[in-house]
């Protein structure tokens, strides 16, 4: 006898409210949920086998369909960076203790990391009490992985235990490998490095969390500038699986092999990139963020800019993001990549002006969204004067292009630079590095799909209406205008160039 649940109307009922959630969570770019609700709802007035022929054709459909191609894609590149690997005439430095100086956010994450993947790690602050805040971060990530049942109590103590905290000088001839996790200033790194080189001279690398900054720089005038390579760590350390491996132009195979054995050793995903501002990640976010902020001063509204980017399938806006990452970090980071990139969109007064309020982000309180009654998020309601006061009139699609396809061109010229040395690379630390809307397989392959003439044209309107740094770069003009793609078209009708572009 049916259950009452599963009969008209209540059926119905409970399948609207599941529709709901569903286009809650996904915002409708990810068909399959729905798919599967529509095949549950109509097994309850088919018989079994009519439900299993539903279920078959629905799945068939789906696999065909570009999200599910784009989503397997992903998966082969997580396999991709799992192999990756660097020749080096010498044989890369097994680590089995780590140094992590600096005992802040991220060297405390990176240390935790170590320490859960068995690696002796010693954590290296000036003083007791920014070392104390560490160690104290430490605990609470691993109670947190704790109650979520990732490590048993035993586990946790374990890993907790691996952790050294040391604030004054101590041999350190058994150190394998170097972290440094200090604050994103050149002159402060620079002097770390040579400290170091004379401390540890047998350790064959020196590592740098630096996000932006030149490893050839930080290397600076070292006697041996050959060890010193880029470990970039995405924030917060435990969640995120990318890795990028930073080459400088002096750094050695075996600082180079060393550093990539290591992240696949602790099971991050790495992917190797040039010495090159922003390096991949952050050369081509830090600029959608600018433009974001750009818009917000324009006029445009903090809710329709955010919204857009969740819409195309960005886990959070543009603004919202600048508030995770802090302002301060963001301005900062921005203006070192204006001053090195000229082509980028100039940087505005929006972000110096809310940072002189004290307006940092979440960690302050206050950003462009407001967090501090605890457990909400509203809108600051205090920035009414960093707007003009009418913004021109545009639809959505503009607005959404002026991010988007910033991303895509510079994505592109990345590549046309040789930050990265294939598409792949570039797609790959976009998803797992931002999460770039996943189903549409990273910025690449996104401008392949709408077609590069589209995506030509398109910026060449923006390039117009908006600003020169919409012009697009060389590599995209070129292959659009040979007819080219990124990638070999898959078999199939949905490979046709001339397809429209998936919004």
């Amino acid at each position: 006898k049916p259950h009452l649940t599963n009969r008209a109307p209540i059926s119905g009922v409970i399948a609207a409210q599941a529709r709901k959630r569903i286009l809650a969570k996904t915002r409708g770019n990810y068909p399959a949920p729905l798919k599967a609700l529509e095949v549950v709802v109509a097994g309850l007035a088919a018989s079994h086998a009519q439900s299993l022929a539903n279920e078959r054709r629905e799945f068939i459909n789906l696999a065909m369909g570009e999200p599910a191609a784009n989503l397997i894609r992903v998966f082969f590149l997580q396999e991709r960076a799992k192999k990756l690997a660097v020749d080096s005439p010498e044989k890369s430095v097994k680590v089995g203790r780590a140094m992590v100086v600096g005992a802040g956010f991220m060297g405390s994450g990176i240390a935790q990391w170590l320490s859960a993947r068995g690696l002796r790690v010693v954590l290296k602050d000036v003083g007791p009490e920014p070392l104390g805040k560490g160690m104290q971060a430490i605990a609470r990530l691993y109670r947190d992985a704790v109650k979520r049942r990732i490590f048993t109590e035993a586990e946790a103590r374990a890993g907790f235990d691996r952790i050294l905290p040391v604030f004054e000088d101590i041999p350190l001839r058994d150190v394998d490998l170097v972290i440094e996790a200090a604050v994103e200033k050149l002159d402060l790194k620079r002097q770390i490095f040579r400290e170091l080189e004379g401390k540890v001279p047998s350790c064959q690398v020196l590592a740098t969390n630096t996000s932006a900054l030149s490893i050839d720089a930080i290397a600076g005038d070292m006697a041996h500038p050959e060890k010193v390579v880029g470990i970039h760590f995405f924030s917060p350390v435990h969640r995120m699986q990318l890795v990028e491996i930073v080459q400088g132009p002096r750094t050695s195979p075996v600082a180079l092999a060393s550093a990539v054995q290591l992240a696949k050793a602790i099971g991050k995903l790495p992917v190797l990139v040039k010495d090159s501002p922003g390096f991949l990640v952050n050369r081509i976010l830090l600029p959608y963020m600018i433009e974001a902020v750009r818009m917000f001063q324009e006029g445009y509204s903090i809710e329709r800019i955010d919204r857009l980017m969740l819409d195309f399938g960005m886990p959070t806006g543009p603004l919202g993001l600048a508030d995770e990452v802090g302002l301060d970090v963001a301005a900062h980071v921005a203006v070192d990549l204006v001053q090195r990139l000229p082509h980028l969109p100039p940087v505005n007064d929006v972000l110096p002006r809310m940072i002189e309020r004290g307006w940092l982000g979440r960690k302050s309180g206050q950003g462009f969204y407001d967090y501090q009654t605890k457990g909400k998020k509203a809108l600051n309601p205090q920035l009414n004067d960093f707007q003009a006061l009418q913004a021109p009139q545009v639809d959505d699609a503009e607005l959404r292009d002026r991010l988007v396809l910033l991303m895509v061109n510079e994505a592109v010229r990345g590549l046309q630079e040789g930050v990265v040395t294939a598409p792949e690379d570039v797609d790959f630390g976009m998803i797992m590095g931002t999460g770039w809307a996943p189903f549409r397989g990273g910025p690449i392959s996104y401008a392949d799909s709408t077609g590069l003439p589209a995506v030509v044209a398109r910026l060449q309107e923006l390039q117009k209406r908006v600003g020169d740094y919409f012009a697009p770069c060389a590599l995209l003009a070129e292959k659009a205008a040979r007819g080219e793609r990124f990638y070999s078209p898959p078999p199939g009708p949905e490979s046709r160039p001339d397809r429209p572009p998936q919004t």
